[in-house]
Parts: C-alpha cells; structure tokens; sequence
C-alpha cells in the first residue's frame, strides 16, 4: 500500500494522508488536510454546539422539580464525593498510566472529569425503564452535577496549580477555535 497505490475499497494513501474516491472521481482528503474555509466551519460548528447545549440544559431543567432537590442533597454530596475522590481518580490511573501519563495529568484528568448533560440523558433513560427507587434518580442526579460543576469547576483552577499543570506564560482565554486559525 505504497504512495499512489489503489485499494480495492476505493482508497489510496498519500503522504499519511486518506483518500477516497467519491463516484464521479471527486477526493475528500481526511488527516492533516487544510480545509477550504476550515475557520468558518469551526465556527459554525461552535456556536452549533453551543445552541445545542443550551437547549439541552433548558429542556433537562424543565424535569427538575425544584421542592424535592433538599431531600436528595445528602445522598448527592455523598455520590459526588465518592466519584470525585475515589471512582474518577482510580479508574483514570487505571486507564492512563499504560500510556506513561504523569501524575499531574492524572490527577487534573480525574478532577475535571466527565459531567453534565449525558449523565442527566442517561438518568432520564433509567427512569423511563419504570425501575422503583428509594430517591427521584433524575433529581438525584441533576443534584449531583450541580455540585460537581460547581465544586470541582470552582477548584480546578487551584487543583491544577498545586499539580503544577499550568503555564504561567499561557494565554489562558485562548480556545479551541483560536488554536483552530493558527493551524
């Protein structure tokens, strides 16, 4: 499969790179391709992204009820701080240290772990299932990333600090799309 030669599903390789013959022979380049307008796409695709989480939040807030949530806020406390201190840490030392991370990386990967809307979508599924529980399951859970967003956001700026992950030197409001423009 050397440069330039043909796979039988349509592929060639060149330099690293994908190419796939569309019917007609037209090529879509995937890899480290410069894509026509590639800047205008990152945007639309953010602020796409975006909307879509705002509606979601909005959505997911209407099945709050808020009269029940002190009745969870123990439990949640307890389940939040078991993900934050034990779960979250073990498994990310467990997935990343085959792959020689450092310990900060680890650690900061552990702190700012996954929350939000998809644990809340999954809380929704189980719910649906008709399973009987002790606690309203999707308050239980909305609960549990309030406090998590909330506590763990609030402190990982300090929590990367004290692993010494940070870049003093670092422009810390770049984002994803500026580092987009620059490539």
């Amino acid at each position: 499969m050397g440069g330039g030669q043909a796979v039988h599903d349509g592929s060639e390789r060149r330099r690293g790179q994908d190419l796939h013959r569309l019917p007609g022979g037209e090529r879509i380049w995937l890899g480290n391709t410069n894509l026509v307008e590639k800047r205008y796409q990152v945007y639309f695709f953010g602020v796409l992204t975006h909307v879509a989480q705002v509606l979601i939040f909005f959505l997911l807030g209407l099945l709050v009820t808020p009269v029940q949530l002190p009745a969870v806020l123990l439990p949640a406390l307890a389940i939040m701080a078991f993900l934050t201190l034990a779960a979250r840490p073990l498994v990310c030392a467990v997935l990343l240290l085959p792959f020689r991370a450092p310990w900060g990386q680890i650690g900061v990967t552990a702190w700012a772990g996954l929350r939000g809307a998809a644990s809340i979508v999954f809380a929704i599924s189980a719910v649906l299932s008709g399973i009987d529980m002790q606690y309203d399951l999707f308050n239980l859970v909305f609960c549990v990333v309030l406090l998590s967003m909330a506590i763990q956001g609030t402190l990982l700026p300090w929590v990367a600090g004290r692993l010494s992950m940070t870049d003093q030197s670092a422009d810390v409001g770049k984002t994803f799309t500026d580092y987009q423009e620059e490539s």
